[in-house]
């Protein structure tokens, strides 16, 4: 089921939220959605743009790839170190300010839908990333 924008959500009534748990989540305002990749140390990011609330059923929108600023790269390290992952597919909305706003991480998310568009060979940085981990498991093991 796609993203969908609820305009009051008090005229639900309690028993249809606990019937139907879902995610909900504050509407961002901004056309600049960011979906970063990170493996490992190693960070790829696209930028979409659309002003759709989920771009998902649409990829002929506009995307191109997105530097990931030092500081977010840190702080996104960070959450997933404190989260106990080594991988995260991260969900970013910019602010029509440019101010990031993390939405989601999924540690199993979607990403090679991108490495046709972006022409990045991601299914080779994400095998890179397999491997060193396995490496580091059996030093680990010496």
């Amino acid at each position: 089921m796609f993203t969908q924008y609820i305009d009051d959500p008090a005229s639900f009534p309690a028993e249809s939220f606990e019937a139907c748990p879902a995610i909900y989540q504050e509407y961002i305002e901004g056309d600049e959605h960011i979906r970063l990749n990170c493996f490992g140390d190693r960070m790829y990011a696209a930028l979409l743009k659309t002003d759709k609330l989920d771009w998902r059923a649409d990829l002929t929108i506009p995307i191109s790839t997105w530097p990931v600023p030092d500081e977010m790269g840190e702080k996104v390290i960070t959450v997933l170190r404190r989260l106990g992952l080594r991988m995260g597919i991260i969900d970013i909305k910019l602010t029509p300010s440019g101010e990031p706003v993390w939405l989601e991480v999924n540690p199993q998310g979607q990403f090679l839908f991108l490495e046709p568009i972006l022409k990045i060979p991601l299914a080779d940085y994400f095998l890179d990333f397999l491997l060193s981990e396995k490496s580091s498991d059996l030093t680990s093991l010496r």
